[in-house]
């Protein structure tokens, strides 16, 4: 097996080898945020937020390639006209916002696996109750980010999809979830070459992320979108990465599907297995925790508050239990709870009186 093919086998990582070895990877990094508080979507809070990102430009780095940065994204509402706009003109109508889910999937560029990679997500849907709607190519400029950027670039796609009759949009958020992990799951198992290719930045009826192999002032040039007017969202994630002991890939640019994180979050193995730990107390018949696949500290606490949230009828219990997450008291037995041994009455502390005297000094 030749080493590039091995690369593709591994995500763009190296195998283990020397010194060297992927699960010990760990990063640091730049990440803004825009938001118009009172909900307003506006194009104004996207430009503003790739202008946040270029300002960012010195938080991130490249390699032996100037022009191939360590990753950049956004994360932004789904603009809902934009979309209905330029899926009329591919021959499908898109429901109310809200009521369909969109994934932006990066898949092998060989056709026949992508075309594999596309049915399994097809197939899946539908088993999971929800209708296809159709696909939309991506537009992109790949003459405007680097050599290297370019070699590993993946196929990019949109998929959209609709919930049954009646779905709310939450439970729309967790069928699109369980979608999601069971295709990762599924084209992990297959016998692809290039399946390490296959990879969803999200898949959700609220928000959609763009990112990639990139420098931070390439974004809006390499995804032509995000300067149509049209394109509105009242919030804006922006992340450019610092890849400060890892090997950049398209999979670990930022934003994650649910949050972007600057710097490094340590004990990450501890951090793991207690979520393996964990697990039975994650049990709810609104969801199944899945186990993360590899990658950097931020894609598994990524994975992991999607799973938190996910596992909740309301957004704001969810959060709540991911902070405790985070702050380390999720699943650990209150401190009031453990068991002590009773304390040795022959060295207790001596108690005052009232009148302020230790015993036998008066």
């Amino acid at each position: 097996m030749s080493e590039s093919r091995t690369m593709h086998h591994t995500n763009g990582l190296p195998p283990a080898q020397g010194l060297y070895n992927p699960a010990n990877e760990h990063d640091a990094c730049g990440i803004g945020f825009v938001v118009n508080i009172t909900g307003q979507k506006s194009h104004d809070i996207v430009a503003k937020g790739i202008q946040v990102l270029i300002n960012l430009t010195h938080r991130g780095a490249c390699g032996c390639d100037p022009e191939t940065g360590d990753g950049a994204g956004v994360t932004i509402q789904i603009p809902h006209k934009f979309f209905a706009r330029e899926c009329s003109r591919l021959g499908f109508t898109l429901p109310p916002a809200g009521v369909y889910g969109i994934a932006m999937t990066f898949l092998p560029v060989e056709k026949r696996q992508r075309l594999l990679c596309e049915g399994i997500l097809e197939r899946i849907s539908r088993e999971e109750g929800l209708s296809v709607l159709g696909w939309r190519d991506t537009p992109i400029d790949g003459s405007a980010i680097g050599r290297v950027a370019r070699g590993s670039q993946p196929y990019i796609e949109q998929l959209f999809v609709r919930g049954a009759s009646g779905l709310s949009e939450d439970a729309l958020e967790r069928k699109l979830y369980v979608v999601r992990k069971r295709a990762e799951t599924e084209v992990a198992a297959s016998d692809m070459d290039d399946k390490g290719d296959f990879y969803i930045p999200s898949f959700s009826a609220r928000t959609i992320v763009y990112k990639g192999l990139l420098l931070a002032p390439q974004i809006a040039h390499f995804y032509h979108e995000l300067a149509d007017p049209d394109v509105m969202s009242a919030l804006c994630l922006v992340h450019q990465r610092f890849s400060t002991n890892t090997f950049p890939t398209w999979q670990l640019a930022h934003p994650f599907r649910y949050i972007a994180h600057n710097g490094e979050i340590n004990t990450l193995k501890g951090n793991v297995n207690w979520m393996y730990a964990r697990q039975s107390i994650l049990a709810s018949p609104l969801s199944v925790p899945g186990r993360p696949a590899h990658g950097a500290c931020h894609g598994h606490a990524d994975s992991r508050s999607l799973v938190i949230e996910r596992a909740h009828a309301s957004r704001q219990e969810g959060v709540l239990r991911i902070s405790r997450f985070f702050d380390g008291t999720l699943g650990r037995p209150r401190r009031d709870r453990l068991h002590r041994r009773p304390r040795d009455r022959r060295y207790a502390r001596p108690q005052r009186s009232a009148a302020g005297a230790l015993p036998g000094n008066a």
